[in-house]
């Protein structure tokens, strides 16, 4: 006996019959939506995967959709990777998410259509699995602690790596005066070194604490450039941050200036 379209997307999804029902549904909306939208559309995570198994029935797919209902193609196209195309596609998404309320005169519903931080929240890692010889057991969620985000002064930093220099300077100084008084005149040297040391410090907490920051998660080194520029006599880049997104325009690489979501 043959296998319907719903039934093997029930069976490879382990739904249940109603959702798997009424995640078809949404995929016919989602080709709505793709006709009529008059953006570029991204599914919701169970809208792609009735999409996927829909491609792979390929004369009903490209002959019976696309040539007998659409009168054109209707190509998947999915990221090619990088924070400019995890970009792109959280901003195709929400455009969707609008365009559906615009055109069916409700909300998605949330169980099948989530929010886009909820959609792209984290990276999917998805495998193939014989369900029959393998069993499949969740991880479990542990609640990581919240972490308290202070923001970050200039003035603060000088002054905490300005006092740890002072602290190793009056630790030494007893060890300084006693070499002095028995005529060494590397002691001096020292002193420099101490100098070098504490510039130094300052530099590497400045840098470290600041320097590609993402103004939205606040962590550090998560900037990447899209090459993307705007403006003509100071122009400015786009970079977005590869944890959460966030476009940030930049009129120099590592700037902390000019902040504006994308």
């Amino acid at each position: 006996m043959a296998t319907s379209f719903g039934e093997r997307l029930q069976r490879e999804n382990r739904w249940t019959s109603e959702y798997t029902s009424r995640v078809i549904d949404e995929y016919r909306r989602f080709i709505i939506l793709a006709v009529d939208a008059g953006h570029p559309v991204t599914p919701s995570g169970d809208v792609d995967q009735a999409w996927h198994l829909h491609l792979t029935f390929t004369r009903s797919y490209w002959e019976g959709l696309c040539a007998g209902v659409l009168g054109r193609p209707l190509h998947h196209n999915p990221s090619v990777g990088g924070p400019h195309e995890r970009a792109k596609f959280r901003g195709w998404y929400g455009d969707t998410l609008e365009s559906y309320v615009r055109l069916f005169g409700a909300d998605p519903p949330a169980d099948i259509w989530p929010d886009v931080e909820t959609r792209f929240g984290g990276a999917a890692s998805f495998v193939r699995i014989d369900g029959k010889r393998n069993w499949v057991i969740p991880k479990p969620r542990f609640q990581r602690p919240r972490a308290v985000r202070l923001p970050f002064h200039p003035g603060l930093a000088v002054l905490a790596v300005g006092s740890t220099a002072a602290a190793a300077t009056w630790g030494l100084q007893d060890y300084v005066l006693a070499r002095q008084a028995e005529g060494d005149g590397d002691v001096n040297r020292l002193g420099e070194w101490c100098i070098g040391v504490g510039i130094l410090a300052l530099i590497v907490a400045v840098l470290w604490l600041y320097v590609g920051r993402c103004p939205n998660c606040h962590r550090r080194n998560a900037l990447e450039t899209t090459g993307a520029k705007r403006g003509e006599k100071n122009p400015e880049e786009e970079w977005v941050c590869r944890y959460c997104s966030h476009s940030v325009w930049k009129h120099e690489p590592g700037d902390g200036d000019g902040c504006g979501c994308g």
